[in-house]
């Protein structure tokens, strides 16, 4: 799904500027993001697990579950985010369910990533 497309007509975006977090590891979440413009890396902790380029989205697990931030996201460069709360969530899953699906095939790649790097570790920590 082409994000940038789907939000092409949003305003309030937000800017992160290179170097800065643009949310914490424990930190509540109450606000997923679709980064518009820039580079941004997923860190968990401290490792980097993915990077982000436009059309990418995270935090989106804390409007589902309302849980703290399992991941930090740094900004690599200057970026460009659209912050959408749990309100405007609910509407777009409602009304627009390629979007959920969206969201997730994003999230199943992600426990698939984190399972692969997992057994990875355990491989290296056996021996194997």
């Amino acid at each position: 799904m082409d994000l940038l497309d789907l939000f092409r007509h949003e305003t309030g975006f937000q800017s992160i500027a290179a170097g800065q977090p643009v949310f914490l590891a424990g930190d509540a979440g109450r606000t997923m993001f679709v980064l518009i413009e820039g580079h941004a890396e997923i860190l968990v902790e401290d490792q980097v697990v993915e990077s982000a380029w436009p059309g990418a989205i995270f935090g989106e697990m804390a409007l589902i579950d309302l849980a703290p931030r399992s991941a930090s996201v740094m900004a690599r460069t200057e970026c460009h985010l659209l912050p959408i709360d749990v309100e405007k969530f609910n509407t777009l899953i409602q009304k627009t369910p390629e979007f959920a699906r969206h969201v997730m095939k994003v999230m199943a790649e992600r426990i698939r990533n984190m399972n692969h790097r997992n057994a990875l570790l355990i491989e290296h920590l056996l021996g194997f």
